[in-house]
């Protein structure tokens, strides 16, 4: 409680805020008012984590982002074009995991539903079979997972705006981790 009663001087976040913006020059755009343009905060979130990587890397010795945030997948792609052609298994890294709370209009009742939906999908690659660009099924299935932020993700139309809207809520792997167990 001691800490509460002493005064310690504000903190000014400009020099950090001026080295973001000469870092991603997009955040330093301005409207014709010279107002600074409204970011998203979690693509701000990712090239914060991007640039203090290889730093903190070199500091210590260690990958400190990766093993706080980091979440370690295994990917099952098959090619829908040519069911003959064998699957291939990739296994990637990403910083978050996101979570869809609509799925073609049928609302997600359970966060481990939205994240099971958001590591399936299709995507286009190279067929070596086909000599082409396919479609191909994409399931990922998490080997590593640390403690994360995880993001919440729909799309809301705002038609009187003539704009789309996208809605962020935050939670923690905790509130998670139990319910993924059952699928």
């Amino acid at each position: 409680m001691a800490s509460l009663d002493t005064i310690t001087p504000a903190v000014k976040p400009i020099s950090f805020v001026q080295a973001l913006r000469q870092s991603y020059p997009m955040y330093d755009e301005t409207d014709d008012h010279g107002h600074h343009k409204q970011q998203d905060a979690d693509e701000c979130f990712q090239s914060i984590l991007q640039s203090w990587r290889r730093p903190l890397e070199v500091s210590t010795k260690e990958d400190l982002i990766g093993n706080l945030f980091e979440i370690e997948l295994q990917s099952e792609l098959k090619c829908i074009e040519s069911p003959d052609e064998p699957a291939t298994f990739q296994n990637e890294k990403v910083l978050r995991l996101s979570c869809h709370i609509d799925n073609n209009n049928n609302p997600i009742n359970m966060l481990w539903e939205g994240i099971k939906i958001s590591l399936e999908g299709d995507i286009e690659k190279r067929s070596q079979t086909l000599g082409r660009d396919a479609v191909y099924h994409k399931t990922s299935r998490i080997n590593k997972l640390v403690s994360l932020q995880l993001q919440i993700i729909t799309w809301i139309a705002l038609v009187s705006l003539r704009s789309v809207c996208q809605i962020l809520l935050e939670t923690t792997i905790k509130q998670f981790r139990n319910r993924g167990r059952q699928s």
